[in-house]
């Protein structure tokens, strides 16, 4: 406390000696031109901030409009990819389910055994080890 009051003296002190004429007038300029820019500086930083707080609001605004916009968009997916919207169409087209001779390959393993990786190489491969019998990324077709 002793500290900022000394400041508030030593303030004081200078009006005084500015009020008095026992200050020349170039330090007087020089004080008033030092407590004019504290003040602009004030004025700049609190416009600065305010500009800042509502960009802030108005990315949190946008943030939740496209949050909403989200939900509605999964829903319309899951709606348009659902079996009850996809079989009707499929059997209007004529399209028929597959027979079991129609399926050529299927590619099993243990779920927690294997990475990712392993189970993608597992797959093209035909089994553990195996040599591929077809190129990766080319699908077989009879």
């Amino acid at each position: 406390m002793k500290a900022g009051h000394r400041y508030i003296d030593y303030l004081s002190m200078v009006v005084k000696r500015a009020l008095e004429g026992r200050m020349g007038p170039f330090n007087f300029l020089i004080i008033l031109g030092f407590f004019s820019s504290v003040v602009l500086l004030y004025i700049s930083l609190h416009v600065h901030l305010d500009g800042i707080l509502t960009r802030i609001e108005e990315g949190k605004r946008e943030r939740e409009a496209l949050a909403e916009k989200k939900v509605r968009l999964v829903l319309i997916r899951n709606k348009l990819v659902s079996a009850d919207r996809i079989i009707p169409l499929a059997k209007a087209a004529g399209m028929q389910p597959g027979t079991p001779d129609q399926i050529h390959r299927i590619a099993y393993c243990e779920p927690g055994e294997m990475t990712d990786r392993d189970r993608a190489r597992w797959a093209l491969r035909g089994g553990e080890g195996g040599i591929p019998s077809i190129p990766a990324g080319v699908p077989e077709s009879r």
